[in-house]
């Protein structure tokens, strides 16, 4: 005897439990991805990165969030190949700067970001909450700037406030040439209601 087991959605209609889980053809086994990852295929994934070159000096990227429904879930990652520090607030009454391309991580979507990320914006600093600070690689032998790099990285999400303005300064600590590399990755996600 086959005994069905079914589930109801809000409307009162069931549905079979092959419609809830699902199984990889070949093994059975549970299919499931991250959020982050599920994001990208529903192409509401997006990310702006830069290769620079910087020596004793900094770069400084506004990201500017939209008000709107969707809460921007951002991860921010910077690799330096000397003494680097990165810094990364909210709040900042800085303005304008160069506008930077944002990609749509799923190349097969037509879905665009409202989220702006721009460099060497303008203006004052004002009043604003640090989220993080971090400064990462190893100075030179005997006290001098210049040595080994690093990587800050990872899994430092923050859901943004819409409406909102965030500085990211990276700066290149020693007077040798610092190779950096600076992503700013992030998905839109409405909540679901409860």
């Amino acid at each position: 005897m086959t005994i069905g087991i079914f589930w109801v959605d809000e409307n009162g209609i069931e549905h079979p439990l092959s419609e809830l889980l699902l199984r990889d053809n070949l093994t059975g086994a549970l299919e499931s991805i991250e959020t982050p990852h599920h994001e990208i295929h529903e192409g509401h994934s997006y990310v702006v990165q830069e290769g620079i070159q910087l020596n004793n000096t900094s770069k400084e990227y506004l990201i500017t969030t939209p008000n709107i429904a969707a809460q921007v879930h951002m991860e921010i990652a910077v690799e330096g190949g000397q003494d680097t520090l990165a810094r990364f607030v909210e709040g900042t009454g800085k303005t304008g700067g160069t506008p930077m391309p944002v990609v749509n991580r799923n190349r097969n979507s037509y879905n665009k970001s409202d989220v702006t990320v721009a460099h060497s914006p303008s203006g004052v600093e004002g009043t604003i909450t640090p989220l993080f600070t971090c400064q990462f690689g190893i100075p030179a032998a005997g006290g001098g700037r210049g040595g080994s790099g690093g990587t800050l990285q990872g899994r430092r999400e923050y859901v943004l406030i819409p409406g909102t303005k965030y500085s990211l300064t990276v700066t290149a600590l020693s007077a040798n040439d610092n190779n950096i590399c600076m992503v700013i990755d992030w998905y839109e996600h409405i909540p679901k209601e409860e």
